[in-house]
């Protein structure tokens, strides 16, 4: 990693109890370029780290005191001081000591020696990873932050011509309703301006009550006599807040009511001008979500928290209920959350969903299957009663009375995440609300995206922990009885009693566990291969009844172990083109698999010749699996029991899998709970380049 000249040297935390070999390391990161900072236990390194600033820890494994995990227990529980690349440095040579280093959470290890050119390497790798780590993640912080000033100068552009018309409305006195009251608020005259802001004429509203041109809320609370009243009192009052048009649309009004005497002070009426300020609002409202989007949505990456927080980032200005729908890999929606604006409107939040999601040519179908935005300005009658389900349907979807919706993808990374779904009672969708809705998600789905990745890489996370965990206890089982054989036979030898008759025994079941060991590493390291695409298959001619022979003979002693009897199917000889090796590692996997669940019960196996295809069934009587549980079993980490119950890595149908897609193979399972498992396996003869 090349570093501009006048950058400070790196800090190297070398930490070990050996003064020679600490200085020896030392001379080493010198001649790097880098500044070492020793450190001779546990303790006088965790004082280091809150001294000074560290750029990368050196750590012994094995030392007085503090040892080297427990340090690096210590060292990754700290917020400050865990993403500090830290390299294990221990003298063992063994598959415990690289387990022991990553399960306290060291990013890398490497066995002491007296040449230093891995460590060099290896700690450049991780020193090089985590300035990597810091670019993308500044990077995602500058994008984020030049996406939120793009939309504020967005925001302003509008705003700027937003005022610029409103300057021009305000130079024709058809901009302004002006309006005469008596003192009880009913109207006696309406301009022009009135007309057409409002939608009556003057012969549909003089004589009426001013209460007419509000909305339901505000009469039901008295707003428009104690705003009557508060104006008799102070001479003149300005508010302003939502008015409502003949058609019955809502638009944000500022009014102006001043108090009209005669000549003897007594109360004449009062002169009201109204001044539509809707499209003003508008864009301060936008900026304001878009800014408050930006805010709530970058402060959790918990990914329920996210979905919470924005269905309810627009309400209850912009909409009267959101509802985000996720779609997974395939398509299929798997998650909904609304949100509604008032109490009274908890049950449409469901109908809302069913408002779209039911209607094959519009709505959130349309838009999950095309990208595209769908703004439906009008929500009419024969609208509603096109997507109604049935005479019910329709009922309820027409009482909850919504005046326009509009649905928008949201998309990250080129993917079409879902959609997020707007519903209004109060304002018709335009052009520009369809803006907002799309800088809105756009935010969003940057939001959901990096909290699903985040959670994937917790559930990755754990699921490494979990296999450390497994492969620890796996590779040290066999190595109990093993020891405890030894042990015997070392016993018997110093007494002299040691004989072939009594040795062979012994001898044996070591071996047994000798192999148990040998396929739990070879799995392992096919975990290895596999992961890092580096699986080989070498094609020769392999007869597929001869592999199954020589499992089952190799399976003979453990079959008869678990009280396993097993009925073989199988032609003389079933021959294509296969990698021996690979063919092998299926058989014995769905072998071993059919011992483990269905112990103590028959296995039945099976290979027939198909023409251009061999088919390979193996069948057990055992536990069985799930439904739910079926496609899962193949995927890396999983398993449909508890490793608590069954041993092992919960990789070996992974591996088969991996092994079959490989050979362009297929594999099936199918099972009932309680019923026993069949797996099948068809490979082609001669494989497709």
């Amino acid at each position: 990693m090349n570093r501009p000249a006048d950058t400070p040297p790196q800090r190297i935390l070398i930490v070990d109890d050996s003064p020679a070999y600490l200085h020896r390391v030392a001379a080493a990161m010198r001649d790097e370029g880098y500044l070492p900072v020793l450190a001779h236990s546990g303790e006088e390194a965790l004082a280091r780290l809150m001294a000074a600033r560290v750029d990368g820890i050196l750590l012994d494994m094995v030392m007085p005191g503090l040892s080297g995990p427990a340090t690096c227990l210590r060292i990754k529980a700290n917020a400050v001081w865990r993403s500090i690349p830290l390299v294990m440095l221990t003298g063992r040579d063994d598959h415990q000591a690289i387990v022991d280093a990553l399960s306290a959470g060291a990013d890398d290890f490497v066995t002491k020696s007296g040449e230093l050119t891995v460590l060099k390497a290896r700690l450049r790798a991780q020193l090089r990873r985590k300035h990597h780590e810091d670019e993308n993640r500044r990077m995602r912080e500058l994008l984020l932050r030049r996406e939120m000033e793009a939309a504020e100068a967005r925001a302003d552009r509008r705003l700027r011509q937003s005022e610029e018309r409103f300057r021009l409305l305000v130079e024709g006195v058809q901009d302004y309703a002006i309006v005469m009251l008596d003192p009880e608020g009913r109207i006696e005259s309406w301009n022009p301006g009135a007309e057409r802001i409002n939608g009556y004429r003057a012969d549909e509203v003089i004589g009426r009550h001013c209460s007419i041109l509000c909305t339901i809320e505000d009469i039901e609370l008295g707003r428009p006599a104690a705003e009557l009243k508060a104006t008799v009192e102070t001479g003149r009052s300005v508010q302003e807040g939502y008015r409502v048009r003949k058609d019955g649309t809502r638009y944000w009004a500022n009014e102006v009511i001043s108090v009209l005497l005669d000549e003897s002070g007594r109360l004449r009426g009062f002169a009201k001008v109204t001044r539509d300020v809707t499209e003003r609002r508008r864009v301060h409202e936008a900026q304001r979500i878009l800014v408050s989007a930006g805010q709530i949505l970058g402060e959790s990456l918990d990914f329920e928290e996210t979905l919470r927080r924005v269905v309810r980032v627009a309400l209850p200005d912009f909409a009267s209920i959101c509802v985000l729908l996720l779609q997974d890999e395939s398509g299929a929606i798997e998650r909904q959350v609304t949100a509604h604006a008032h109490p009274s409107m908890a049950a449409a939040t469901e109908l809302l969903g069913r408002i779209t999601a039911d209607c094959a040519g519009r709505g959130i179908g349309k838009v999950l299957r095309t990208a595209q935005p769908e703004i439906i300005p009008r929500v009419t009658d024969s609208f509603v009663r096109a997507i109604a389900l049935d005479e019910a349907h329709y009922e309820a979807l027409r009482a909850l009375a919504f005046a326009s919706h509009l649905t928008v993808p949201l998309v990250a990374r080129g993917r079409t995440l879902g959609t997020l779904s707007f519903a209004s009672t109060h304002r018709r969708y335009d052009a520009a609300d369809l803006d907002l809705a799309q800088d809105l998600a756009r935010r969003a789905a940057l939001a959901v995206d990096n909290a699903r990745l985040y959670r994937e890489a917790q559930l990755a996370v754990r699921a490494r922990d979990e296999f450390l965990t497994i492969a620890s206890h796996e590779l040290r089982t066999p190595l109990t009885p093993m020891q405890l054989q030894i042990d015997g036979l070392l016993r018997a030898g110093k007494r002299g009693g040691l004989t072939a008759e009594r040795a062979m025994p012994r001898l044996e079941r070591i071996r047994r566990q000798v192999e148990r060991l040998a396929r739990l590493i070879s799995n392992l390291l096919d975990i290895s291969r596999i992961s890092a695409g580096r699986l080989q298959i070498e094609l020769e001619d392999v007869d597929l009844t001869a592999t199954v022979d020589g499992a089952l003979e190799r399976f003979r002693e453990e079959l008869c172990a678990a009280g396993c009897s097993v009925y073989l199917s199988a032609p003389a000889s079933v021959t294509g083109r296969w990698d021996r090796l690979r063919l092998d590692q299926i058989v014995t996997n769905l072998l071993s698999n059919a011992v483990k669940y269905g112990a103590g019960r028959p296995i039945d196996v099976e290979v027939e010749d198909l023409g251009d295809r061999a088919r390979l069934t193996v069948r057990d009587r055992g536990i069985g699996i799930a439904p739910d549980q079926q496609a899962r079993i193949f995927e890396r980490f999983e398993r449909a029991v508890s490793s608590e119950n069954y041993s092992g890595f919960g990789m070996g149908l992974w591996i088969v899998r991996q092994i079959a897609d490989a050979l362009g193979a297929t594999i099936a399972v199918d099972s009932k709970q309680g019923e026993g498992a069949v797996f099948t396996v068809e490979l082609p003869k001669v494989p497709r380049d």
